[in-house]
């Protein structure tokens, strides 16, 4: 059986980025890497007719997705919580970051459901330890500028809006919307080339070297690899897909 770690400090003591070292050689026929995720504590019920509102979000490496990092990398989720005067466990817009070695690659907006996401980290079978990293838990720093966080809850509002309209004619959000690829660069690494600030801890016990978000190949074949629920029909029960047959959801 898959064994599954989580602990909900999103919303204690304000952490806000956890991440794991892959420890072990990805091998995808034998012990598969850890699988990190962002999830609600249980499953939306009913499901939300919205594209931001989700049960989870999950990054594995396995497959084609193995080759985009290696041992000794590590792997993370943030959140970014846009208004101070909401406490951080309540419903509210939030951009979640994916990081690999502290560069930002990926950023979503998604509705936080009350009482916050609950970070996880999935052990597969035959995998019987992970290595969790403590060091960059609480951000004070990052390359999410205020414009970034402008056009992103400007796209989120404009997606709200479509959705309105998508339920006025008594269709369904999340189906009539599901080709769309919710994940994206930073704005503002989409027209840098040049590197610029990443993430550093709040006690400074590691110099971070700053860094520009990359646009790459590897940043582009993220967007194959991160994965959300299908439709909201799914089961949200991520500890039980077969690493041999994963494929990447459809982003939502």
């Amino acid at each position: 059986k898959y064994q599954v770690y989580n602990k909900n400090f999103f919303t204690f003591l304000g952490y806000n980025h956890f991440e794991v070292e892959i420890t072990h050689k990805l091998e995808t026929s034998s012990a598969p890497p850890p699988a990190i995720v962002l999830s609600t504590a249980t499953p939306l019920d009913p499901p939300p007719l919205s594209c931001l509102k989700l049960d989870y979000l999950r990054f594995w490496p396995v497959n084609d997705a193995s080759t985009l990092v290696k041992v000794g990398d590590k792997v993370g989720w943030g959140l970014l919580y846009l208004d101070d005067d909401v406490h951080h466990d309540e419903e509210q817009l939030v951009i979640c970051y994916l990081t690999i070695n502290r560069k930002i690659l990926l950023v979503r907006v998604v509705s936080q459901p009350p009482g916050g996401f609950y970070p996880l980290v999935v052990l597969p079978p035959l995998l019987n330890e992970v290595t969790l990293v403590f060091s960059a838990t609480i951000i004070k720093q990052h390359p999410i500028t205020d414009k970034d966080v402008q056009i992103l809850v400007e796209e989120a509002m404009n997606l709200i809006e479509a959705e309105k309209e998508i339920l006025k004619k008594g269709d369904d959000p999340a189906t009539e919307l599901a080709g769309q690829n919710l994940f994206r660069l930073l704005p503002s690494a989409e027209h840098e080339e040049t590197n610029g600030a990443i993430l550093k801890s709040e006690w400074g016990q590691e110099n971070v070297v700053d860094t520009r978000v990359e646009k790459n190949v590897k940043t582009s074949r993220m967007l194959t690899v991160i994965t959300a629920p299908k439709t909201k029909n799914d089961n949200k029960n991520v500890n039980k897909n077969n690493h041999k047959s994963s494929q990447s959801c459809r982003i939502i």
